[in-house]
């Protein structure tokens, strides 16, 4: 998942840093996951798809889009709990 992430990213157009803000995380978190020596939680899963609009069945089996409107898909919140 750590290369998914820093694909996002580096797509995103945004420093380590700046999405760490935008899903109110620590940088070191954040430096974790995309070293691949931390993997995150339901709730960073959560604020990837909300906020960013990141597909998850691409972020976690690399199948699908990486982005799509958030509208658009339904998920089932306890999932990814």
């Amino acid at each position: 998942m750590n290369d998914q992430l820093k694909l996002l990213r580096q797509n995103l157009r945004m420093s380590q840093r700046e999405i760490a803000e935008v899903l109110e995380i620590g940088l070191r978190s954040w430096q974790q996951y995309e070293a691949g020596t931390s993997t995150p939680g339901g709730s960073v899963l959560e604020a990837l798809h909300k906020k960013l609009g990141v597909n998850l069945n691409w972020l976690i089996s690399n199948q699908g889009e990486m982005l799509y409107r958030v509208e658009e898909i339904r998920y089932d919140r306890e999932l990814l709990i």
